[in-house]
């Protein structure tokens, strides 16, 4: 049995090498290869990581009250215990030189942080994260002040964005931000930093990294204001936002994000002067309303009772837009779309400029009440197995336009109904009926040019 003091310096200074498991005073990992741990040791001074240690199995116990005592440009994949008072104001580092916690003062703090290059455990809150482990065992310890955790480019999963990146914490079960009002985030070049934390370590047992959201705060907030926003700072053009409230509202400030997400019985309305711009996609949960601003939306799906209101004189823009809810969407305004996928529910184009350029398919209902253009920027055919009803005196469905032949194909028990004398439905190309379906027509239908 070797116990080495404090004021020894311990070098492995050759190629693969397996560390004894004993008290070492200063532990140098040198040489020309990565080291190897198969058990339990201690140091009580400082560590240089000049070369890998990986643990196979045991901990490294540190003593030293010293924080910036671990050095180097390696680091250690396995599970480092320090075991002393810590201090705060004091960035105590773990398995690397840049790798540390500081908690608020309090004697006889026993933190394990076990890192590995392993995916983070349960569900994931996101797909845009870092495949670094770091497992944490607070055995006593105080608040969490600070955090910097470090991760190599090709952890990075996802396309997640590096500077972007912020720290979550683990409790068994679910996932929840590490943050607090005030606090600094900062992230890249192979670290994310936290500063201005006031979090319980209490019940923890994982920290990882993952592209931050920005999520409301409250019910009837404003998102024009940065308060309002759980980061205390507003989201922009590639960040995702979360609305997890009832009543809130865009305000005079314009919204622009990624990825919007609105959560189920959650609702957003544009009602002042502010667009909301989504460059990625929107996933509708709860109600979108445009009131006062119209939004760009890219990408857009509903699901559950997700629905969208647009209210006279706006305008929702989007590239796909995919309906999967249970509830009606209505757009007295106007859509601009490239594609639209009507799975189950209900839309209501009660607008008099909409238009959808690409595909259109419809397998739930489909009320035109005002004008609806679509397949406009080539010949396609586009079908219906549900319900399409142009429902109102001013109804107007054309399919295709002038030099552009697109077809409609009404497939199934699909029903094709011109309930206004005074609708008109206008089929560029073919009208094609299927045996099993219905058509009713109390107007004008003309097909072919």
């Amino acid at each position: 049995t070797l116990t080495f003091n404090s004021a020894s310096t311990v070098t492995y200074d050759g190629g693969a090498q397996t560390l004894a498991p004993v008290t070492y005073g200063t532990l140098v990992a040198g040489g020309s290869a990565a080291k190897t741990a198969s058990s339990s040791f201690t140091v009580g001074s400082n560590l240089t990581l000049n070369q890998n240690i990986t643990m196979s199995s045991g901990t490294l116990t540190m003593t030293s009250t010293t924080a910036a005592n671990v050095t180097g440009t390696a680091e250690l994949l396995g599970a480092i215990r320090r075991n002393h008072n810590f201090t705060t104001g004091q960035n105590y580092r773990f398995n690397r030189a840049d790798v540390y916690l500081g908690t608020a003062t309090t004697a006889a703090t026993d933190i394990t942080l076990n890192m590995s290059l392993a995916t983070p455990s349960g569900t994931l809150p996101s797909t845009k994260y870092i495949q670094r482990k770091y497992a944490i065992t607070p055995t006593t310890a105080g608040n969490l002040e600070t955090a910097q955790l470090h991760y190599e480019v090709g952890e990075v999963q996802g396309g997640a964005n590096e500077a972007k990146l912020g720290a979550r914490s683990y409790n068994g079960a679910t996932w929840a931000k590490l943050n607090n009002t005030g606090y600094t985030r900062s992230s890249g070049s192979n670290v994310m930093t936290l500063s201005g934390l006031n979090n319980s370590l209490a019940g923890l047992t994982e920290l990882a990294m993952f592209q931050i959201n920005f999520i409301t705060t409250a019910n009837a907030v404003d998102l024009s204001t940065a308060s309002n926003w759980d980061e205390n700072a507003f989201p922009g053009a590639t960040d995702d936002a979360v609305i997890r409230h009832t009543g809130v509202v865009v305000g005079a400030s314009n919204l622009s994000v990624a990825v919007l997400s609105i959560e189920a019985g959650r609702d957003v309305t544009t009602n002042a002067a502010g667009t909301i711009t989504a460059a990625t996609s929107s996933d509708i949960a709860g109600t979108l309303t445009l009131t006062s601003a119209d939004a760009n939306l890219a990408a857009i799906s509903t699901s559950g009772s997700g629905n969208i209101q647009v209210a006279s004189g706006r305008t929702l823009t989007g590239t796909s837009f995919t309906n999967n809810s249970s509830t009606a969407s209505t757009f007295t305004g106007n859509v601009s779309l490239s594609s639209l996928t009507n799975t189950s529910g209900t839309l209501n184009f009660n607008g008099g400029a909409s238009t959808i350029t690409g595909a259109f398919s419809n397998s739930g209902t489909a009320n035109v009440g005002g004008t609806l253009n679509i397949a406009t920027s080539s010949a396609i055919t586009v079908t219906s197995s549900g319900t399409l009803d142009l429902t109102g005196a001013s109804s107007i469905l054309n399919v295709g336009q002038s030099g552009i032949a697109s077809n409609l194909q009404i497939t199934g028990t699909g029903s094709l109904a011109v309930t206004n004398a005074l609708g008109v439905l206008n089929v560029f190309g073919n009208l094609d009926l299927a045996s099993g379906t219905t058509l009713t027509n109390n107007g004008t239908i003309t097909v072919g040019e």
